[in-house]
């Protein structure tokens, strides 16, 4: 409930700097279902913690969520993904590019 209630995502911060990967997929998962858009200070620590190669899992969610941020913070991160085997990445990073959001089912 807090990030409905308060998008300044306090618990995230600490979710990333103690490294608990399931409450910030959780967390990732919301962003793009609600179109949050975020403090420049938090995306560019989420796209700093999901660019580290152990996270590369939540990568997708990340890309999911952008469409809605400034894009002098997330153009080298979704041109990035664009290099993605992964399909989905791919089309989570284009949309993104052209300001899009698309529906994921499973998010």
């Amino acid at each position: 409930m807090e990030l409905i209630n308060n998008p300044s995502l306090v618990s995230l911060t600490k979710w990333i700097e103690n490294d608990k990967k399931e409450l910030v997929d959780g967390c990732l998962r919301s962003l793009p279902m609600h179109h949050i858009i975020l403090s420049d200070d938090y995306i560019q620590k989420i796209i700093a913690y999901v660019s580290l190669q152990k996270n590369q899992n939540l990568n997708f969610l990340a890309i999911a969520a952008t469409p809605g941020w400034p894009r002098n913070l997330t153009k080298d991160f979704l041109e990035q993904a664009m290099t993605s085997d992964i399909e989905d990445t791919k089309k989570a990073a284009t949309a993104a590019l052209n300001g899009k959001y698309l529906k994921w089912s499973p998010l």
